[in-house]
């Protein structure tokens, strides 16, 4: 049965239909007895009631990607965002995957355009700080075919957004220049872009294939989104510095270190982990949620579990570390997570598990009764038996 006709059937269920309507208008609801994919279809089923934007957080990066797997299956995959969290541990000296920074800055730059979608994330992912609503809009480039585009102040741009130049273009973040044609691969994008220009005009916009270099698809327009969650261009370096000196005041080489190349622009592994320095004005995705939002708990109890561990472990690594290095205070690299809750369900919140938490007040609790289906295993002999007692 395709996954929109089980939403379509669950919307008119007596219990979510419950459900929903205790809701409608703005409310605060906890939900037992679901268990497995029923959790997701509530969502679906919230979703398809109240289209506006809704955060759905599961305790762990692989709880998001099933919750994830299942929204898709119900409500199609433009739809569906996942928001993932950085697998770096805090202040380690890494940089997160770019498959995750991408997944992160499409999200915002949805929510930033005024789409309704919904976010499939974690509580460490909600809690970890990203760059200012600004700053995403002062570092998004939309290119028009047709406009004019200074290639020089463009270039500049890209390097400034933590773009790397290179002689032929593979990998999400490369872009080369050859005479008026420039070639990148920006978030967003499954293929690199090529821009031609005649002039300072831009004449086309093409998507190409990285092997072939044939074209793909002709393009009227092409947003460009910054590399990374941290922009070091024009971001006061000095002011960087003196906030971190201050923070770590004794002299160490990994002082010298970080500082020199924030002071150089330079793009080194891990420089995320100093970001609530660099952008002191730093938010977090509840920050970008429009008012008409919603959000749900899935396994609520386990979610709060996780994120207050992420904090003890974060506080631990800053506290065994300060000496030794210049860090950024742990609540302002990971926001804790009691803050978050009222953001991030503006307009609703819902929440599922075994027991509530007790850590969100004013939730009223109803039942909807669920089991798990059984598994045949294999088992052809006790599938008939079940298929021949249901005739």
């Amino acid at each position: 049965m395709p996954g929109r006709m089980i939403v379509d059937i669950a919307s008119g269920a007596s219990l979510f239909e419950d459900a929903a309507s205790r809701i409608d208008g703005g409310g605060r609801l906890w939900v037992g007895g679901l268990m497995g994919s029923s959790r997701t279809l509530l969502a679906a089923v919230l979703r398809r009631r109240f289209p506006h934007p809704w955060v759905v957080i599961g305790p762990t990066a692989s709880d998001a990607e099933h919750i994830y797997d299942d929204l898709v299956t119900f409500l199609g995959v433009s739809d569906v965002q996942l928001f993932g969290e950085w697998e770096t541990l805090a202040y380690e000296r890494r940089s997160p995957l770019a498959s995750i920074t991408e997944s992160r800055l499409v999200t915002l730059s949805r929510l930033q355009a005024g789409e309704s979608f919904v976010i499939v994330t974690t509580p460490k992912a909600v809690m970890q700080a990203t760059l200012p609503r600004r700053l995403l809009r002062e570092t998004t480039r939309v290119v028009r075919r047709g406009v004019s585009l200074d290639l020089a102040e463009f270039t500049r741009f890209l390097i400034d957004c933590g773009y790397g130049r290179v002689r032929m273009v593979e990998e999400s973040g490369d872009f080369s220049v050859r005479g008026g044609i420039v070639d990148l691969l920006s978030f967003g994008y499954d293929d690199p872009l090529r821009l031609e220009l005649c002039g300072d005009e831009v004449e086309s916009i093409r998507q190409f294939d990285v092997y072939t270099q044939r074209s793909i698809r002709k393009l009227e327009e092409a947003t460009v989104l910054p590399r990374r969650e941290v922009v070091l261009a024009g971001e006061g370096r000095g002011e960087v510095r003196a906030r971190l000196s201050e923070s770590h005041p004794s002299d160490s080489e990994d002082r010298d270190r970080v500082l020199t190349a924030l002071d150089a622009g330079f793009y080194f592994e891990g420089v995320e982990q100093y970001l609530p320095a660099i952008h002191p004005d730093a938010e977090t995705l509840a920050d970008y949620l429009p008012e008409e939002s919603g959000a749900v708990l899935v396994r609520e109890d386990e979610v709060w579990d996780r994120a207050e561990l992420l904090s003890l472990e974060a506080a631990k690594i800053y506290m065994d570390k300060r000496e030794e290095v210049p860090l950024c205070e742990p609540e302002s690299l990971l926001v804790p997570f009691e803050r978050l809750p009222r953001k991030l369900g503006r307009r609703s919140l819902v929440a599922t598990g075994l027991v509530p938490s007790g850590r969100i007040e004013g939730l009223e609790r109803i039942e909807i009764p669920a089991k798990l289906q059984e598994s045949f295993g294999s088992d052809m002999d006790l599938l008939r038996a079940r298929l021949s007692g249901l005739s």
